[in-house]
């Protein structure tokens, strides 16, 4: 049998899975010269949305 993992961990991984992808994105696309800047707000929107998708994730489960 099989224990389903706890919640607030489910949703913790999920998160800092997502802002992990997001923020290599970033980091490849600043490599690859296409943006040169990525402003501070836009940072932050990211670590929103990974924060609000893990939640999201962590609960339909």
């Amino acid at each position: 049998m099989r224990r389903s993992p706890n919640l607030a961990l489910s949703i913790f991984l999920y998160a800092a899975g997502m802002l992990l992808i997001l923020m290599a994105g970033i980091m490849l696309v600043q490599a690859f010269g296409w943006v040169k800047t990525v402003p501070e707000t836009v940072i932050w929107a990211l670590v929103l949305l990974s924060i609000g998708g893990g939640i999201m994730m962590g609960l339909r489960r």
